[in-house]
């Protein structure tokens, strides 16, 4: 009978198991790229919350019927950093292909 080695991920360690060398270097390979775009992932995230806090916050203040009083140009500034970051996400993960 013949078990089954698998390599795993709990509570943030990594154990590769005892396999060929070419699969180890393929579940290496695995987890570094996970790894990867989950940092990258929480770069998107974080950048996304700041500009999700701006826009939340004017339309806190729209609900209220408070006056808004707003730079020359930001709001397209903001539109466009928006922009910008969905246009990185999409080239990043080839999202615009779905």
């Amino acid at each position: 009978m013949e078990v089954t080695t698998i390599s795993t991920l709990n509570n943030d360690i990594i154990k590769i198991n005892c396999q060929s060398e070419n699969e180890q270097l393929l579940d290496k390979y695995t987890f570094s790229n996970a790894l990867a775009l989950s940092v990258k992932l929480g770069i998107w995230e974080a950048l996304l919350d700041n500009e999700v806090e701006f826009v939340a916050d004017l339309a806190n203040r729209l609900k209220q019927d408070k006056h808004i009083k707003i730079q020359h140009g930001l709001m397209q500034r903001k539109s466009g950093e928006l922009y910008s970051l969905k246009h990185a996400v999409n080239l990043s993960h080839g999202m615009n292909e779905q």
